[in-house]
């Protein structure tokens, strides 16, 4: 889908998703044939995921750190709370 679509999906500004985009938060998408953003399914959720981190106040790069944990094969819950705890 591209951004557009993704903002309407999502209920974010086109800017949010370039700023989130640009802070490594979410995947940079691939590109179509004529140069679009195509985003996916995983992005919506992470986009979810981070703007539900953001109404609890925890800021960029703790959200950062909890992508990456999110992201881990373990997914620790110790781990998550680790990074809330500084919070």
């Amino acid at each position: 889908m591209k951004i557009g679509q993704l903002a309407k999906k999502t209920g974010l500004s086109i800017d949010a998703i370039r700023f989130y985009e640009k802070r490594g938060l979410i995947k940079g998408p691939q590109r179509s044939l004529g140069g679009y953003r195509e985003f996916t399914d995983e992005t919506i959720a992470a986009i979810e995921f981070i703007s539900n981190c953001r109404a609890l106040d925890i800021p960029i790069p703790e959200i950062k750190k909890l992508l990456v944990v999110r992201a881990g094969s373990a997914k620790s819950c110790r781990e998550a709370n680790k990074v809330i705890d500084v919070v």
